[in-house]
């Protein structure tokens, strides 16, 4: 999935709209993750949100990695700082507000999300349309 369908999407229509679209599906998965009363709806509904997440992290990746204005290691070790961070903080989160209510873990991270797809949306502008390669051999006049 993310090798084949991640990298077709973003040439054709660039990192950042691909991380717009596939925030919201993620965060459309999480509110479904609620809905359903029996076995098959969940399944469906984690299976939608995870293929949103599946296709995240390589379009962030690739977007840290060609937009870094610090060193190209330092951004990808500060990505998978924050994606570890994600992942104890994330459930730590979950956990205490399940007490209150077994639906708020997934409808806040849903919220979190979101917060996320404006934050994209203010910061990251899009980006600018793809030129050919030239062919072999050519030369190329600055």
């Amino acid at each position: 999935m993310q090798g084949g369908l991640t990298g077709s999407l973003t040439k054709r229509y660039g990192e950042v709209l691909v991380i717009k679209v596939f925030l919201v599906i993620s965060a459309i998965g999480f509110v479904l993750m609620i809905l359903p009363e029996e076995t098959l709806g969940l399944l469906l509904a984690v299976g939608f949100f995870m293929f949103g997440n599946a296709m995240l992290r390589p379009a962030v990746s690739s977007l840290t990695s060609r937009r870094a204005t610090i060193s190209q290691g330092a951004a990808m070790g500060l990505n998978n700082a924050f994606m570890s961070l994600g992942r104890v903080v994330g459930p730590l989160w979950g956990g205490c507000v399940f007490d209150y209510s077994i639906n708020l873990p997934y409808l806040s991270e849903a919220v979190v999300i979101l917060a996320g797809l404006v934050i994209t949306h203010l910061k990251l502008k899009p980006d600018a349309p793809t030129q050919a390669e030239p062919e072999p051999g050519t030369v190329i006049a600055k």
